[in-house]
């Protein structure tokens, strides 16, 4: 039996710190997603569009939490997952999440910004 998938590779800024679930065990959080499309007038306007994540791998979710931070520059690689749901005024509402297999954050900005334009060591990248 073949297993049909839509895979997804998103980079962006992390919205705000990865937030706690299921007791710690996993994480959520969202990603900007900026770009430039043609406005129809031959010129181009800035597009930003908001992707929410979840991590259900308990090592990689416990490594958001602790190392990324709000403004963090990220890469995302996971599945789209939908779900439908009513809301409390009885409409149905549908929810896209992207479900992480790998996380790749970038933390040169704050150690860049402790350094003062110096280059970071390897311990200060480890230790961000």
């Amino acid at each position: 039996m073949s297993e049909d998938f839509c895979r997804v590779t998103l980079n962006g800024r992390l919205g705000s710190d990865p937030q706690k679930i299921s007791n710690g065990k996993a994480a959520k959080f969202s990603v900007a997603e900026n770009r430039s499309e043609p406005d129809g007038h031959g010129g181009y306007k800035d597009v930003v569009q908001w992707h929410h994540v979840v991590v259900w791998r308990p090592d990689t979710a416990e490594y958001c939490i602790a190392h990324l931070r709000k403004g963090d520059r990220v890469t995302v690689d996971g599945l789209l997952r939908t779900d439908t749901f009513e809301k409390d005024d009885g409409t149905q509402s549908l929810s896209i999440d992207i479900v992480v297999n790998q996380v790749v954050g970038s933390v040169e900005k704050r150690v860049s910004a402790k350094r003062k334009g110096k280059a970071a060591t390897k311990e200060e990248l480890a230790d961000a």
